[in-house]
């Protein structure tokens, strides 16, 4: 059902890499003291080439390469150019959240058709037949703004801080008295 292309899950790798160039220069895991505050503290962060980063992750040279070049012209990497070039965040990892990063490969994010992201003209109500007469726009509007809020919240800092050799768990789930509130607010 939902589920994002492996071009996605790459983007994200690699930029965790990246978010973690930070930490190196500005303190452990993205402390939120240690985040590079001017341009200049972003200027210290260690580059890392495209090489680099297809032999860390197991990537291909070539994949490596066009997802950097994306997110460079979306202005979420710079280049460097010289012996110690590379490719750094061009912004602290905390303002750059999941919503974007997805974006930028996946398109605009539409649950569905008539959850319209703005400048989307393809997915407005009018794309839809039945936008008359549904009954399930409402609700699925509210799935869609919730997914649309969950990608908005979490940063890249947040991502880059899972270590692949712990388990990983969710948070526990709302009890159902809570639960039950949002069905009584779409009456």
């Amino acid at each position: 059902m939902l589920r994002l292309s492996k071009k996605s899950d790459y983007a994200v790798l690699l930029l965790s890499f990246l978010a973690r160039q930070e930490w190196r220069t500005h303190g452990p895991r993205g402390a939120a003291t240690a985040e590079p505050q001017r341009r200049a503290d972003l200027d210290r962060i260690p580059t890392m080439s495209a090489a680099e980063l297809a032999e860390i992750s197991g990537l291909g040279r070539s994949v490596v390469a066009n997802l950097l070049k994306e997110y460079g012209k979306a202005g979420i990497l710079e280049s460097v150019r010289g012996p110690a070039g590379g490719y750094r965040l061009a912004r602290p990892a905390s303002t750059i959240h999941l919503r974007e990063i997805l974006g930028i490969v996946e398109g605009p994010i539409n649950f569905v058709e008539c959850a319209e992201e703005p400048g989307d003209a393809a997915a407005s109500s009018e794309a839809c037949g039945l936008s008359g007469i549904c009954l399930s726009k409402g609700p699925l509007r509210i799935v869609h703004n919730r997914i649309v809020e969950m990608l908005e919240a979490i940063p890249l800092s947040d991502l880059a801080r899972f270590d692949p050799h712990t388990p990983f768990s969710l948070p526990p789930r709302r009890p159902p008295a809570a639960a039950g509130k949002e069905t009584e607010d779409l009456r």
